[in-house]
């Protein structure tokens, strides 16, 4: 989560109509953030153009939390 977590947060806080204050780690995107499954689509998007990774759409079902998404990410760039 190095670099990673301030830039899923400026990319939310880009999405999103939502405080940024309330976007952490363990914020959970629908109920705290408010995503719904066409804004998860668009994160999927620009986390993909971002980071310069490619999600299948099975591997974001399990993405709840920020911290998720970012662990997500992670993973994503190491492999």
């Amino acid at each position: 989560m190095t670099d990673t977590l301030p830039r899923v947060i400026d990319l939310l806080d880009h999405l999103l109509a939502t405080d940024r204050q309330q976007i952490i780690a363990e914020s959970k995107l629908a109920e705290d953030i408010g995503a719904d499954s066409l804004d998860n689509i668009e994160i999927m998007m620009e986390c993909e153009d971002e980071f310069h990774i490619v999600f299948n759409a099975s591997e974001f079902d399990g993405v709840v939390t920020v911290g998720d998404l970012v662990n997500l990410v992670d993973s994503k760039r190491a492999a």
